[in-house]
């Protein structure tokens, strides 16, 4: 069983997408970073829904108007959540710098307290929140391994047939 060209096309144009989805998942590790996926449209004039943020540890005092920053948001007194929001504006309130962030609607400014801020996004990749969304689903788990492991099997199944054909493999 001889592999032929287009075979081997079509192998590398299902490994080459796999492979790049694997190493954005270990990217942000690699440049010291976490990831975020943008789901809601509330940072909608700065970052798009479905954009992969890279985001790095950040310190108020490096934090700009105009950066999108993760921010701890208490929800309740128990619950607290991280919020990609985009900062609008900052002022000095009691020796404590305090930011403004968009709410959901993108309509009211919520004044948060300098600590709250934790993170600011280093990095942007468009569209690829929703590739990183579906692989977490079963069928996404299952394309993710299953597409490059046929491949791999077919292809040495093409290898071994082509060596016992040319008899380098004595089959019993």
């Amino acid at each position: 069983m001889k592999i032929t060209k287009t075979e081997r096309n079509i192998s590398a144009l299902i490994l080459i997408p796999v492979l790049t989805i694997l190493i954005l998942f270990k990217f942000p590790g690699i440049i010291g970073a976490s990831d975020a996926v943008i789901g809601s449209g509330a940072t909608e004039s700065e970052i798009n829904r479905g954009e992969l943020l890279f985001m790095e540890t950040a310190s108020p005092q490096n934090i700009n108007i105009g950066e999108t920053a993760g921010v701890n948001y208490q929800v309740s007194e128990n619950y607290e959540i991280l919020l990609i929001r985009n900062v609008v504006d900052s002022r000095q309130e009691n020796n404590t710098r305090e930011f403004g962030i968009r709410d959901i609607n993108n309509q009211e400014t919520i004044w948060i307290n300098e600590d709250s801020i934790v993170q600011r996004s280093k990095l942007s990749i468009p569209f690829a929140g929703y590739i990183v969304q579906f692989t977490n689903t079963v069928i996404g788990r299952i394309l993710l391994i299953g597409m490059p492991l046929t491949v791999i099997v077919y292809y040495e199944i093409g290898q071994i047939s082509e060596s016992i054909e040319a008899g380098e493999i004595k089959w019993r």
